[in-house]
C-alpha cells in the first residue's frame, strides 16, 4: 500500500504543473485535470516568470477551484528546476507531472492510483501515452511495462530508441524524489531519472485511460543537442552524462550484463551523432541519403 502523505491532510495525489507561457493549452491541460474522476488532489502550478497570460489564467483557475495551488515565480528559474519545484511541493503519498500542454482521460487517476494502492512492488504506473500528432505505441514513446529484475528493467527501458512517456507516469512521491537532482541539464537527464526510479521498483502500463502529450517541449522543438552541450566532448558522446549514470548505477550487474550495457549505451550514443549530422544536414539542405533512416 502507499505511504502516508507527511502531512495527514493533504490528498493521496499531488499534480505538478510548470509553465512557461502556456497561454494557448494551459486551461485544456487544467480543464483535464478537474474533470478527473478520482478527486482527491491537489494540483501545484508553478508559473516560471511567465511574459503571456498565463499569470491572469492560472490565477482564475485558482480563484474558483481549492485544489489549485498557484506560485508565480519572481524571475525565470529554469526548466529543471520549475519541474523539481512543484515536485517538491508535494507532501502526497503520489506523485505525477502534468505539462502545461498535456490533456488525460477522467479516469487517469483513477485507474492509476487503484493499480499503485495494491502493488506495493511497483514504483510508477501509467496508461497508453502518445504526442498529440501520434500513436499510441509502448515502445516509440518509452510507456511499455517493465517489470522483472533491475537488470530485465534496465535492458527493457533501452529496447529502442524512444520517447519517455514513463515520465509522466504517476509516481511514488518519495520514489522520484529521490530520483531527481536539480540543476542536471544535460542531454537525456529525464531518462536517467526513469533509470534511477526502475532500482526501487517496476513500472506498470494500464490498459484504462490515456495522456497525449503536446509538442511545446524542449525536445520537440529546434535543436535538443546543442541546447543540451555542456561540453565539447558531448558532440561526440551526445549522452555522455546519461552513459556514465547508467553505468553507474550498472555498477552492480554482472560483468556481462554490464558490458551488454555499455555496447547498448554506445549504440545510443551512435544513433544521437546521426540525429544531430541530419539537423545539420536539414539547416544546410545537405543530402545524407534519400531515407533519412536511423542507423
Amino acid at each position: 500500500m502507499s505511504e502516508p502523505p507527511d502531512n495527514p491532510a493533504e490528498p493521496l495525489v499531488s499534480i505538478g504543473m510548470p509553465v512557461y507561457n502556456g497561454e494557448k493549452t494551459l486551461a485544456a491541460a487544467i480543464d483535464s485535470i478537474l474533470a478527473q474522476s478520482y478527486s482527491n488532489f491537489v494540483l501545484f502550478i508553478s508559473d516560471n516568470c511567465s511574459t503571456d497570460a498565463t499569470e491572469a489564467i492560472c490565477s482564475d483557475y485558482a480563484a474558483r477551484d481549492r485544489r489549485i495551488r498557484y506560485t508565480r515565480q519572481a524571475t525565470n528559474i529554469g526548466g529543471l528546476n520549475n519541474f523539481v519545484f512543484v515536485l517538491d511541493q508535494a507532501q502526497s503519498a503520489y506523485f505525477v507531472w502534468a505539462a502545461a500542454d498535456d490533456t488525460r482521460s477522467p479516469d487517469y487517476l483513477e485507474a492509476n492510483v487503484a493499480f499503485l494502492e495494491s502493488h506495493p512492488d511497483f514504483v510508477a504506473a501509467t496508461s497508453p501515452t502518445r504526442f498529440s500528432d501520434g500513436d499510441f505505441d509502448p515502445m516509440n514513446m518509452g510507456d511499455a511495462p517493465l517489470l522483472g529484475t533491475v537488470e530485465q528493467r534496465f535492458f527493457g527501458f533501452f529496447t529502442s530508441w524512444h520517447a519517455n512517456g514513463r515520465f509522466y507516469s504517476l509516481f511514488r512521491r518519495q520514489a522520484i524524489r529521490d530520483c531527481i537532482r536539480p540543476d542536471e541539464e544535460f542531454l537525456g537527464n529525464d531518462w536517467l531519472i526513469v533509470l534511477r526510479c526502475l532500482l526501487r521498483g517496476k513500472f506498470h502500463r494500464d490498459d484504462r485511460g490515456w495522456t497525449v502529450l503536446g509538442r511545446s517541449g524542449a525536445s520537440n522543438s529546434g535543436n535538443p543537442f546543442k541546447r543540451a552541450r555542456n561540453h565539447w566532448y558531448e558532440r561526440i558522446f551526445p549522452f555522455f552524462v546519461l552513459s556514465r549514470g547508467a553505468l553507474f548505477l550498472g555498477r552492480s550487474f554482472s560483468l556481462q550484463a554490464r558490458v551488454r550495457l555499455a555496447l547498448i549505451l554506445l549504440r545510443f550514443n551512435a544513433m544521437a551523432v546521426w540525429s544531430q549530422l541530419r539537423l545539420f544536414a536539414r539547416s544546410y539542405k545537405v543530402d545524407l541519403g534519400r531515407n533519412g533512416s536511423k542507423p
